[in-house]
């Protein structure tokens, strides 16, 4: 079923530009090197599953969904620093 309008997480959404993502990225690696850029792929790995899985299955994204994915999002990515050190 689909949402006729945009849910609370709407406002959330589509604030960052089209080069946002890649500068912030690209910014992150180049500071920690090796270790920034596995950070960067363990974060990357819940935001493109869920993201995607949000979409085909309540055709976007909310409130709660933005508030998973983000929890889910942190963990892997300190579980993934921590092993690095």
């Amino acid at each position: 079923m689909r949402r006729a309008a945009p849910g609370t997480g709407g406002v959330l959404t589509g604030r960052i530009g089209l080069w946002g993502v890649p500068v912030a990225t690209a910014i992150a690696v180049g500071a920690l090197r090796l270790d920034g850029l596995a950070v960067v792929g363990a974060a990357a790995l819940p935001l493109f599953c869920s993201g995607s899985s949000f979409r085909a299955w309540l055709g976007g994204v909310t409130g709660d969904t933005l508030g998973a994915t983000s929890e889910a999002t942190e963990v892997l990515a300190l579980v993934v620093a921590a092993a690095l050190v």
